[in-house]
């Protein structure tokens, strides 16, 4: 029938899409660089993690960096 919609389950939409449903990671991820001096120079809280809306201020602010130091 025209103008009715579709659905699909989660298994469909991963066939269809080719996006990946696994269920996400539980395990601790621990990067193998650290980024802590990085983050600190952008300013970055370095606890826990960035959030996005710090990554966001700091790469605004890094704009202003020359250009040797933006590398």
């Amino acid at each position: 029938m025209d103008g009715q919609l579709i659905r699909f389950g989660l298994n469909e939409y991963c066939h269809i899409t080719d996006l990946n449903t696994d269920p996400l990671p539980t395990e601790k991820f621990e990067p193998e660089a650290d980024y802590k001096a990085f983050f600190r120079e952008l300013g970055v809280p370095t606890g826990e993690g960035p959030k996005l809306e710090e990554l966001r201020q700091g790469l605004v602010m890094c704009k202003a960096w020359p250009p040797e130091n933006r590398r």
